[in-house]
């Protein structure tokens, strides 16, 4: 099938900024004086571990701007989203459907779109009817995070969950990671949201929070250095490790058997 356009589709605006310049940058190559610094560093570092330099066929399931594009300098890079954004190569919607013919791509990548679909075994089952057999889905999503659009936000999930959602759909389970685990993302947490709120200061526990919004929302990049600095081991966990159970995201791969 040839590639295509909105058509029939009603494709929603991008209204979060999904292809500006900076979205992209600071996830590609993130900065100690970007605010969510910890996760994207994270992500972006899990990233690197499933990376490909082959000339494969890629399908960026949810694309946004496409901020990992390059670590897949060789592919044939397609690109898929529910809104309007400049270059897509194909517009879904609501039924997840994307108009090309079965097993056409080696890779599906879905990083950060899970959480944003109405129904996940619906997506992931047409990643599975788009992949050849043997290709791979490489999904990162959102653990313990905040509520956020893109253009809407509707669940989180475990590691386990998600490759539960993974099985499901038909994939057989292959390496899973949880992102910025432990005290790595309490303090994230600290930094992200240490300046919201103002609690009085006529209690010892207010005071403290004080002092923290003080402090977090005054020294970000030196805290984000503290953070690779000290706590750099809780950056990106392996499944099967004694992992702590705060972890900001997840990231899993799923496999389609080849035929027998």
């Amino acid at each position: 099938m040839g590639l295509m356009s909105a058509g029939h589709i009603q494709a929603r605006v991008d209204k979060h900024g999904l292809d500006a310049a900076d979205y992209n940058r600071s996830r590609l190559e993130p900065s100690f004086d970007d605010p969510a610094y910890v996760a994207l560093a994270d992500l972006r570092m899990a990233l690197d571990l499933v990376r490909s330099d082959e000339a494969v066929r890629v399908l960026d399931y949810g694309a946004g701007g496409s901020p990992y594009r390059p670590l897949f300098p060789k592919a044939d890079y397609r690109r898929a989203d529910c809104v309007e954004l400049p270059g897509l190569d194909y517009i879904f919607g609501a039924d997840e459907k994307i108009s090309e013919s079965d097993e056409v791509f080696d890779l599906v990548l879905s990083t950060q779109v899970l959480e944003h679909v109405r129904h996940p075994q619906l997506y992931l089952r047409e990643a599975w009817r788009l992949l050849k057999p043997g290709g791979r889905i490489i999904v990162s999503t959102h653990g313990l995070f905040e509520e956020h659009g893109a253009p809407i936000d509707f669940r989180r999930w475990t590691l386990e969950g998600l490759f539960c959602e993974l099985e499901e759909a038909g994939f057989r389970r292959g390496r899973g990671w949880k992102l910025t685990c432990g005290p790595r993302a309490l303090l994230f947490w600290a930094m992200r949201h240490g300046g919201t709120g103002k609690p009085t200061m006529k209690s010892f526990f207010g005071a403290g929070w004080n002092a923290v919004r003080a402090v977090a929302t005054g020294n970000l990049s030196w805290l984000n250095r503290q953070a690779d600095r000290h706590f750099g081991k809780f950056a990106v966990m392996e499944d099967g490790a004694q992992t702590p159970p705060i972890y900001v995201g997840v990231l899993a791969v799923g496999h389609k058997e080849t035929r027998t």
